[in-house]
């Protein structure tokens, strides 16, 4: 053996020896000591360092380790379930060497959690009542709750769950919406939180009125509508109804004229949206009545048995506001207004000539104007016209957008209440069974005007009738006869109907002269009724050539024809005569000359076979409907009730323009009020 080797093991192998026999020490070491979890549950992870073999406890359910047990290094994942008490709570974790030499201790501290209640902010209860049912959210759950309600409330507490609550909610008759608070409390903790309640009204529609009545002639029913929500209308297609104006609580329907000749109704169902509830309005509306010439007591608030005498007869007609009456002139002319049904009586009686100053009373209203305070009705007594054939009326009346009512006459002789076409006044008749001289073969409101230039406007006449014997002169519902070029402005004839034969017109029946109509109208039934056969006294002067009958004027002699602008006719003419020397036509019956509307294109005749002109010798230019003969137009009544119409009507109007006015004149146009 080498020398030098041995040595060196002699020297070495002690200290070896040495160093295998001594143990190693164990170790065991975690990455953290203490650790604090939310209220939540919760995971962590653990760092171990280690030599050895380990385990690791927990004396706490609620805090778990995994692994369990392990050696050298590693890693342990933690994990903590919610708390779900108020308070903090404390485990603690301990890890050990397998030969119990080594150990640690760690806390694990959890966070309580944080009290809260929650409910529904806003539930909604039915109008008519019942139960709400509300969800209740508390936290942690078992802690105890309270519910307050304010006092008089429309809800009360029906019943109690730990995680709900029934209200028993009283129905909605308030008539309108409702709310309440409620409030909720945690008890021993300082948490609330509030419901709110709501309740609509319980659906209501109601009509007032449910049934109506409308005239025949038409007319508006307004209807009064109460309802808790959105409403609508509904109208049969075929009705005789439409709306007209509708506004949150009232609407109103316009009613045509009923031409049927029968009585109709009409079921209108108004509906409140979302709902079923439905109430109706019906509307009935009788016949309007047929004007028959045969048939003495039209209208039928005209009945004889409410004619004692005329209105001549002593104590009806009313002469004092005229007794001081003096001529006035042309620089200083004379007004009176009137506003009673004798007042206008006493016109008629002081005009002609029977006033206080018989011989000059034909004089004495001239330069002056008799202006109409109120509407009038004349329905008492028989009328007597206004001016004569001895003593015209030379003033002018202004009706003032006023209207008369109830003129009646109605002659079924020939001769009664009449004269032969003579300015004489020798001979007498019986009117109604008063004696009365100077009253001529005139039938109108006016019997005769005779001054130049003098006028008659801003008259409405309402329903009435004018009718005379078939073999009878002149007949309007204004002016029997114009022997001067008289101006009739704004007037209309709503609704007395006229009948005669020889010189017939709503506006004016005959005029020697030019009388000048603007925006002038019918409305009302115009019957031709002529029968030459019943013609016996040669003194009443009758020819071939003046038996006309026109919707505003019958009989114009004068050559240069009638003026008629802005006016129309909106009835049939209708003829009963069986004449073949009778002229008929929509504006006018017969005329020396031209219809004059070349310049102002806006006279208008309602459509129909019935108007018609018959052919003479000597007369010509009828306003008739056919082309050749009319220089006016012809239209629909239907048509006469649109906008449209009523643009063409005004074409080139100076003054008082031509309006819809809703309840007048039976749907059309009309004058707007001075």
């Amino acid at each position: 053996m080498n020398k030098k080797f041995l040595i060196f093991f002699l020297l070495v192998f002690p200290f070896l020896h040495a160093c295998k026999d001594e143990p190693t020490p164990e170790s065991l070491e975690i990455s953290l000591s203490d650790f604090t979890f939310e209220a939540a549950s919760g995971v962590m992870s653990i760092d171990v360092k280690s030599n050895i073999q380990w385990t690791v406890e927990s004396a706490d359910s609620w805090l778990t380790c995994f692994p369990t047990s392990g050696e050298n290094n590693s890693n342990i994942i933690v994990t903590v379930d919610e708390n779900l008490v108020i308070g903090v709570r404390e485990g603690k974790l301990t890890i050990t060497s397998a030969s119990g030499a080594v150990s640690q201790e760690f806390n694990v501290l959890q966070l309580g959690v944080l009290p809260a209640l929650a409910v529904p902010a806003t539930m909604a209860a039915v109008p008519e009542g019942g139960r709400v049912t509300v969800p209740v959210t508390v936290t942690p759950p078992n802690l105890a709750w309270s519910v307050e309600i304010p006092e008089g409330a429309f809800v009360s507490e029906a019943s109690r769950k730990n995680n709900e609550i029934v209200f028993e909610v009283a129905p909605n008759n308030t008539g309108e919406a409702r709310e309440v608070v409620i409030t909720f409390k945690l008890r021993d903790a300082d948490e609330e939180a509030t419901l709110v309640i709501t309740q609509d009204l319980i659906p209501v529609i109601a009509v007032d009125p449910t049934t109506a009545e409308v005239d025949p002639e038409g007319g508006d029913v307004t209807v009064q509508v109460t309802a808790t929500s959105a409403w609508t209308v509904e109208i049969p297609d075929d009705a005789f109804v439409s709306e007209k104006s509708k506004t949150d609580g009232t609407i109103v329907f316009e009613a045509r004229s009923n031409e049927t000749g029968a009585s109709r109704k009409v079921i209108i169902t108004f509906k409140l949206t979302g709902t079923d509830k439905e109430p109706t309005l019906t509307i009935t509306q009788a016949a309007k009545k047929v004007v028959d010439p045969d048939d003495p007591s039209f209208p039928a608030s005209l009945t004889g048995t409410q004619f004692t005498n005329n209105w001549w007869g002593e104590g009806n007609y009313d002469v004092t506001w005229l007794e001081s009456h003096t001529l006035p002139t042309a620089a200083s002319p004379a007004e009176y207004v009137i506003t009673t049904a004798a007042q206008l009586a006493g016109l008629s009686f002081y005009v002609n000539g029977w006033g206080p100053n018989a011989t000059t009373d034909k004089e004495t209203l001239r330069y002056t104007t008799i202006k109409l305070g109120a509407d009038i009705d004349m329905s008492a007594h028989y009328w007597v016209p206004i001016g004569s054939a001895r003593n015209s009326f030379k003033g002018s009346f202004d009706g003032q957008g006023h209207t008369i009512s109830g003129i009646y006459i109605n002659f079924t002789d020939p001769y009664e209440g009449t004269l032969a076409n003579s300015t004489s006044g020798t001979a007498a008749a019986t009117l109604y069974g008063y004696s009365v001289a100077n009253v001529t073969n005139l039938a109108g409101l006016f019997g005769r005007i005779n001054e130049a230039n003098v006028t008659v406007k801003n008259l409405i006449m309402g329903k009435g009738l004018v009718a005379t014997h078939p073999s009878s002169f002149y007949t309007s519902a204004v002016c029997a006869y114009a022997n001067s070029a008289v101006n009739f402005i704004n007037v209309i004839n709503a609704g007395t109907a006229v009948i005669g034969g020889i010189a017939v017109g709503a506006i004016v029946g005959g005029t020697s002269n030019i009388p000048s109509l603007t925006a002038c109208a019918n409305a009302a039934p115009i019957i031709a009724a002529f029968e030459p056969t019943e013609v016996a006294d040669a003194t009443i002067s009758i020819t071939a050539l003046n038996f006309a009958v026109g919707g505003l004027v019958g009989f114009v002699q004068n050559a240069a024809g009638p003026i008629i602008a802005n006016s129309y006719n909106a009835e049939i003419v209708t003829n009963r005569s069986s004449s073949t020397k009778l002229a008929i036509g929509g504006l006018l019956g017969l005329s020396g000359g031209a219809l004059n509307v070349a310049t102002v294109p806006s006279a208008i005749n309602v459509a129909s076979a019935a108007s018609f002109y018959v052919t003479s010798p000597s007369y010509r230019d009828v306003g008739g409907v056919e082309t050749d003969k009319i220089t006016g137009s012809a239209v629909t009544a239907v048509e006469m009730k649109t906008p449209a119409f009523l643009t063409k009507l005004n074409e080139g109007l100076v003054g008082t323009q031509w309006i819809f006015v809703s309840g007048e004149n039976n749907g059309f146009p009309t004058f707007a009020k001075p």
